[in-house]
């Protein structure tokens, strides 16, 4: 079943986008079946997201053929922040491109001033990371930076999925004992 969905998803029509700036140069080349799925997902997570001014869009029959034109496409016109294809199989070991966001330090003095003046609620865990990119218009990465820095400098305290200010993280929940019995062989 794996095999024909894939099949499937291969045989549907595909979108290349490119997004410039307002300058016009070329951040990034893409493919995909759902544009607005995957502008949204970007949006979240390319802290450079909003550099995007300008997106074209052009369709292909198949993602095989958009495949090819992107390689072609990020090849030729090297975007700003695509190498999968300008540096062949082995971009992985290739330094990340990396990006900081320039409003990074008005989002953290930002979430310093609702911490510490009570935006959020006492005791309770700061909102997931997902919904602060969208409160205070960042990227996740842009968020989770700031967030380390104010756990880093002792506002916030973390946990693996969670932010709270500093003293207000309540006592670990204790689980409940079990009311089965079991004897030494699982039963």
């Amino acid at each position: 079943m794996a095999e024909c969905a894939m099949t499937d998803l291969a045989q549907r029509r595909t979108a290349l986008y490119r997004l410039y700036d307002t300058d016009g140069a070329l951040l990034y080349v893409g493919i995909t079946h759902n544009l607005e799925e995957r502008w949204g997902d970007h949006r979240y997570w390319k802290a450079w997201w909003h550099l995007v001014h300008r997106k074209e869009v052009e369709w292909f029959p198949d993602r095989p053929s958009a495949l090819a034109a992107e390689r072609a496409a990020v090849q030729a016109e090297g975007p700003r922040f695509d190498k999968t294809h300008r540096l062949g199989r082995g971009w992985r070991d290739h330094p990340p491109v990396t990006y900081t966001d320039p409003a990074a330090a008005d989002v953290k003095r930002a979430l310093r001033v609702a911490i510490e003046g009570g935006g959020f609620p006492s005791g309770k865990a700061l909102p997931c990371q997902r919904d602060l990119a969208t409160e205070f218009h960042a990227s996740i990465p842009t968020i989770a930076k700031a967030l380390d820095e104010l756990v880093r400098e002792g506002l916030l305290e973390s946990t693996t999925r969670s932010y709270w200010r500093k003293g207000e993280r309540p006592a670990p929940r204790v689980p409940k004992p079990s009311h089965w019995q079991f004897d030494g062989e699982g039963r």
